[in-house]
């Protein structure tokens, strides 16, 4: 998918953090009526008349909203609603590197997310993981973010908003499993270590009605050399542990 982001097309994340350059628009509605665009300069503040300097920097969004209608309401005691915006965002740079397409140093907007980068490099390559993605930040990995959570079950909880200098890595698949036959969903599936055929099943969103859960081929390369071709039944099949290169 090579959607990109329109960061002004969705509302600003409440734990977005600002930083240098991102420009607020603040509308004062009441007695006292007043507009007001205002960047973050260099020392990490902002500048509003009749409030004066507002620290803002190193805050998440929620938070600057909050510290700035508490000082627009001393200035302006006659206000009866103050809307905070963020007009314009900074830019940030982060390396992608590893088993993408195109690995790079990449100019996000500053609410991009780890699967938005991989989107604008083009998408992993076939021996690229998509169950280990690793984010480090000031040279530690900070989290491990897995791509099927989110495509397999919408879960997005491990895809963190980035920051200026991140860096993500694709690394290797470790143990990729065919599967193929009577099942809904049959593809070559990536495996973590802690999961069983069991897990691969439900990514496949299980056997077609028509499928023989007695009758179930397993081939497994044997000391990497060697082929064998077992036919069990799909309860003996969950008893095993998945292997690298293990068709179904």
């Amino acid at each position: 998918n090579k959607n990109s982001l329109n960061p002004y097309s969705i509302p600003t994340p409440s734990n977005y953090v600002l930083t240098r350059g991102d420009e607020i628009a603040i509308t004062v509605y009441g007695i006292d009526n007043g507009n007001f665009e205002t960047k973050v300069n260099r020392n990490g503040a902002i500048i509003i008349d009749r409030v004066g300097i507002v620290k803002v920097a190193g805050l998440k969004y929620d938070e600057v909203k909050k510290l700035i209608k508490q000082r627009i309401r001393k200035a302006f005691p006659t206000s009866t609603d103050i809307v905070v915006n963020i007009s314009e965002f900074t830019p940030i740079q982060v390396m992608v590197s590893g088993l993408v397409k195109a690995p790079g140093l990449y100019n996000l907007t500053s609410f991009s997310t780890i699967k938005d980068a991989l989107l604008q490099t083009g998408g992993i390559l076939e021996n690229g993981s998509y169950r280990d993605i690793l984010l480090k930040r000031g040279g530690k990995v900070i989290k491990h973010f897995d791509l099927y959570q989110l495509i397999r079950y919408g879960d997005d909880s491990s895809d963190l908003l980035l920051q200026n200098g991140d860096i993500i890595v694709v690394t290797s698949v470790k143990k990729s499993i065919k599967l193929y036959g009577a099942v809904n969903i049959p593809a070559i599936y990536e495996l973590k270590d802690n999961e069983n055929f069991i897990s691969l099943i439900k990514y496949a969103s299980g056997l077609k009605p028509n499928g023989d859960q007695h009758n179930v081929r397993l081939k497994r390369f044997i000391n990497n050399k060697e082929i064998k071709v077992s036919s069990i039944s799909l309860v003996t099949l969950y008893k095993m542990l998945p292997k690298d290169g293990d068709e179904v």
